[in-house]
């Protein structure tokens, strides 16, 4: 049951030569997709890479690490909730930037902001950026510039670093396409996390899917389509989320 519905998943959201790390929540997904990010780039680059850059009105999950590493001020009052952890670079949206006080929206050189904490930290250093296509929970369906996403894809590869779409809110034709990211052209991420609009409301359950490309430098073991990751495993306990799964694959088409 499990392989049919990677397949299946990783061709609703045209994305068929995908593998798949299933969990069953969002907030698991996030840490499963900053695992094998940080895997990834150790066995092709080194061990020194490590950092996980977010946006400062972003929100990742609920976990002490995934509250953290995102930019939700709400939930970290004090700077020694975040464990050293936080936000790297500025949402492209009005409320992060100065410019829109003198009346300017933000545009996709605003993507430049990413570049610069690439670059701050070394992108020796840096394993991976994780962003939300749409925000959500801390802003309310702030989308980005047109080709925002695109250039920071661009900065990413130029650095050799991963980029994580967090779609956990937006992915699977909650805003209109299987994936938020797919209203842009030349913004495809190297690993994608879902969960909201695969267990439709019924039960937790999440998806890491990785790009073909990196899949096989997940270490040590990659299976068929399913990729072996830190807690990825859990579903194979809770079979109600496979179950729900399928039908809600086959609904939202």
């Amino acid at each position: 049951m499990q392989m049919e519905l990677m397949e299946r998943l990783c061709r609703a959201v045209g994305r068929p030569e995908d593998s798949v790390a299933l969990t069953t929540c969002g907030t698991l997904g996030v840490e499963v997709a900053v695992g094998l990010a940080r895997n990834i780039v150790r066995v092709r680059d080194g061990k020194r890479r490590g950092d996980v850059l977010t946006s400062n009105l972003s929100y990742h999950g609920n976990s002490m690490f995934t509250l953290g590493v995102a930019g939700n001020q709400i939930r970290n009052p004090r700077p020694e909730d975040r464990y050293g952890l936080g936000p790297a670079f500025p949402a492209p949206y009005p409320p992060t930037h100065g410019h829109a006080r003198e009346g300017h929206c933000c545009v996709a050189s605003c993507a430049n902001e990413v570049a610069r904490a690439i670059d701050s930290r070394g992108a020796e250093n840096v394993a991976a950026v994780l962003i939300e296509p749409i925000n959500g929970t801390t802003g309310g369906a702030f989308t980005p510039p047109d080709g925002y996403l695109r250039r920071v894809a661009e900065i990413c590869r130029e650095r050799n670093v991963l980029v994580i779409h967090d779609e956990v809110l937006t992915g699977l034709w909650r805003t209109g396409t299987p994936l938020a990211s797919h209203h842009w052209d030349g913004c495809e991420p190297d690993l994608v996390i879902l969960s909201k609009g695969l267990g439709a409301g019924y039960t937790a359950v999440g998806a890491v899917l990785v790009s073909p490309q990196l899949a096989p430098l997940r270490s040590p073991i990659v299976v068929a389509r399913g990729v072996s990751a830190p807690g990825s495993a859990s579903l194979g306990d809770q079979p109600g989320g496979g179950l729900v799964a399928h039908p809600a694959l086959v609904r939202a088409r």
